[in-house]
């Protein structure tokens, strides 16, 4: 059975991800940054046709090292044959403004989030991530916009 976290999944890329797989018959375990967007999230999920029986959910803000301990024990605790993991949370930033618009404060805030954030969760889910060979997948488009790689094909290699 296919098991996926996808983190940042109260909205966005992040909801329909985790609406689709759960429509396609997977288990879900979704993330939001708080409880009140995480329940929202899975009721709406479940009024969009997900199966209420699939769906999980705890709370990652990626700004906050002990919610993503935290929620790397209870996904180690309840979710140990976990299959994929989905880094789709993050920050976009003023999408308006051109990358050298940015202020150095903007950018490290996104990167705060986008790149260390991101780094905590799979540091926490590694206890589960090395039992089960987890596959990931990180998205992180406003990172790549800040260094100006917006449409660049990327390729990718088996490490030795």
């Amino acid at each position: 059975m296919v098991k996926t976290l996808v983190t940042g999944a109260n909205r966005g890329i992040g909801y329909q991800t985790a609406l689709q797989l759960s429509l396609a018959g997977n288990e879900v375990i979704i993330s939001a940054r708080t409880e009140n967007s995480l329940a929202d999230a899975l009721d709406s999920l479940k009024n969009d046709g997900a199966d209420a029986s699939k769906l999980d959910g705890v709370v990652i803000n990626l700004n906050d090292s002990i919610s993503i301990e935290d929620a790397g024990k209870y996904i180690a605790k309840n979710h140990a044959d976990l299959t994929n993991l989905i880094n789709n949370a993050g920050i976009a930033g003023d999408m308006e403004k051109a990358p050298l618009d940015t202020s150095v404060e903007e950018l490290k805030a996104t990167i705060e989030v986008n790149v260390y954030g991101t780094f905590q969760v799979i540091k926490a889910m590694l206890p589960v991530i090395e039992k089960t060979m987890v596959k990931l997948l990180t998205l992180v488009p406003e990172t790549n916009r800040l260094f100006g790689i917006t449409q660049q094909p990327i390729e990718f290699q088996k490490s030795p």
